[in-house]
């Protein structure tokens, strides 16, 4: 049975759906597998924003526009709850509990779990569930014989991702809405502190997507003599540094706003200098003129963003990683030659043209065109004033 008529007639409930792999795995759903009876989102309200408002501003992104074009009436599956991944039974009401009975299939594609899976061991039509988890491992996080022992009974796939990048192929080649540590290191934002020759551990978003997709539909079509499976779909297959050397050449075409500093050192005194220095001195300088001729100051805090965003991918940066991938190749074997395409787990990446593809998108997308020309007219600025301090000093 393929994937798409294994989840036809399913009903689905889909958690952490604001994440960047909730909306791939959300798009992917509603314009791939049609036969899907309802998707159930649980989604908290926000900031003065109820989960309606939070799911419209969802679909209204750029990534969706693909599914609107080409499934039109996709988006009358969904179904929006009221929820809390943190309460019992997620927050939702004795009445939506009880609607939600029905489910067959649950993904976790972000957010903690502990109460969804407690959920999940309460659904008698339950044919699988998939989870998201970091390969890194988090406080907190379940092992496997905590998972064997305390939770039997549930057809579990817990698929095990690096750090998420841009989308290597859909909806949109390199696409990503929101500059994350991924996508700031790979188009080159700011410098790094890491291992340079360590694996690049960076998987793109859409095959994250797939992976719980396709891991959903493995648990689901046959027996397993142990209920929990771990898939770990690997990652680029290259070092930071040839990522980073890719970036570079990126990085010409697609300009990121910053000052030029790129790249990535395992001294933690060098890079703070080279932080200091050649990112924070810069930006300092560019806000005092932004402020001494009347304007408002911003570069600073682009600076700030940038390294926070950077910041936390230094935990990724400086560990080294394995992992077994029997689980997610056998996966692969056991698809269709169409499934393979169209739900693909694994497949080649040409690195230049990814790099390229995700710098394009991240200046469509992420990118202030306005803080662009100003980090260049200061950059002339500068070097006139440089210039100008050369020759009196020369001629003095």
């Amino acid at each position: 049975m393929t994937v798409r008529e294994w989840f036809a007639g399913q009903e689905i409930l889909l958690t952490g759906v604001t994440s960047d792999i909730g909306n791939a795995v959300l798009e992917k759903l509603l314009r791939s597998c049609p036969g899907v009876k309802t998707i159930h989102v649980v989604l908290r309200s926000k900031n003065l924003r109820t989960n309606k408002d939070r799911i419209k501003d969802l679909l209204s992104s750029r990534g969706f526009e693909r599914v609107k074009q080409e499934c039109p009436e996709a988006m009358s599956r969904l179904q929006i709850f009221e929820g809390n991944l943190m309460y019992e039974n997620l927050g939702l009401t004795v009445e939506h509990v009880a609607l939600l009975q029905g489910l067959n299939v649950v993904i976790h594609a972000g957010g903690p779990h502990d109460e969804l899976l407690e959920f999940c061991r309460n659904l008698p039509a339950l044919r699988s569930a998939a989870i998201a988890m970091s390969v890194f491992g988090k406080k907190g996080r379940i092992t496997e014989s905590v998972l064997e022992s305390k939770l039997p009974g549930i057809p579990l796939a817990m698929v095990r991702l690096p750090a998420i990048g841009p989308a290597v192929k859909e909806p949109i080649p390199g696409y990503t809405n929101v500059l994350k540590g991924a996508t700031a290191l790979m188009i080159g934002a700011g410098y790094a502190l890491g291992n340079p020759d360590s694996p690049a551990a960076i998987l793109p978003v859409d095959i994250a997507a797939n992976a719980l997709i396709a891991s959903a539909w493995d648990k689901g079509t046959r027996s397993h003599e142990q209920m929990v499976t771990f898939y770990n779909p690997p990652a680029l297959g290259c070092t930071w540094e040839k990522l980073i050397e890719n970036g570079y050449r990126a990085s010409k075409q697609f300009p990121f706003p910053s000052f030029g500093i790129r790249g990535m050192t395992s001294k933690p005194r060098v890079h703070f200098l080279v932080v200091l220095l050649l990112e924070w001195l810069p930006s300092f300088l560019c806000d005092s003129f932004l402020f001494a001729i009347g304007g408002k100051p911003r570069m600073v805090r682009e600076y700030q963003y940038v390294r926070s965003v950077l910041e936390t991918m230094e935990p990724v940066l400086s560990k080294s990683w394995t992992c077994d991938h029997r689980a997610i190749k056998a996966l692969k074997d056991r698809m269709t030659a169409t499934d393979q395409e169209d739900f693909y787990v694994q497949t080649e990446i040409d690195l230049e043209s990814y790099v390229l593809c995700s710098g394009a998108m991240a200046k469509k997308l992420c990118m202030n065109e306005a803080n662009l020309r100003l980090i260049r007219n200061f950059k002339i600025i500068a070097m006139l004033g440089f210039l100008a301090v050369f020759y009196f000093l020369l001629f003095l």
